[in-house]
């Protein structure tokens, strides 16, 4: 039965579009295919409503090729872990840059840790204010960035670890003497900054991790969301 359910749902290994894939396998604590998912085309709302799934990982999912100019609602990764409200930990499942996270964890209430999250300067995050993507992220402690953020991203809700903050803001892209200066907005909990602005001047110019977010002509806006 394990293999007949498996080859049906994942056509032996074969499947490569995985649209609504698992939407609403509520039921789910982990969801461990027969074959490694491996999406090539439109996966959006792959994972959308599994509220009792606490681990996406990197044995069992790669997603590391979906194209990264596939637009965000009918191809690509939309709304990828949307409303997994029991999700904890995002393994590195080999992200690659796409277009947009836009929902991407939205309503993971209880996500701790995103091992890696690989983006472009062409990756937007969603919603006016880049806040889409951790929507409702208020246990988000760990995330690491690799490639270079270049639109407007939020953290509102997300107890970040002063790790993560320093990764977020050294992977901004660096404005200064550009058309750009002050055109993209980095947000984060109020809290959560002030932990790192404690350390003082420790950022890479050796002046605080405030005034290093204007040097690379910013804006900042510190928020405490629930």
């Amino acid at each position: 039965q394990y293999d007949d359910f498996w080859d049906s749902v994942q056509n032996f290994g074969k499947r490569t579009r995985y649209y609504y894939g698992f939407d609403n396998w509520a039921g789910a604590e982990y969801i461990r295919p027969k074959y490694k998912v491996i999406p090539k085309t439109a996966s959006t709302y792959l994972f959308n409503g599994c509220t009792s799934l606490k681990a996406l990982e990197k044995d069992y999912f790669d997603f590391s090729q979906i194209p990264e100019n596939y637009t965000e609602y009918k191809e690509g990764l939309y709304a990828l872990c949307n409303n997994c409200s029991s999700l904890e930990i995002v393994e590195d499942v080999n992200f690659q840059p796409i277009m947009s996270y836009a929902y991407f964890f939205a309503g993971c209430i209880n996500l701790k840790t995103i091992e890696v999250l690989r983006v472009s300067e062409k990756s937007g995050f969603g919603g006016s204010n880049g806040g889409d993507c951790f929507y409702k992220c208020t246990a988000l402690e760990n995330v690491s960035f690799e490639g270079v953020i270049g639109k407007k991203i939020s953290f509102p809700y997300s107890p970040l670890s002063i790790e993560s903050l320093k990764s977020v803001i050294t992977h901004l892209k660096d404005y200064s003497g550009t058309d750009s200066e002050y055109t993209c907005t980095v947000m984060f909990k109020t809290s959560a900054f002030e932990a790192l602005e404690a350390e003082g001047a420790t950022s890479p110019n050796n002046n605080t991790w405030a005034e290093y977010i204007d040097d690379l002509k910013w804006n900042l806006t510190l928020l405490a969301l629930t």
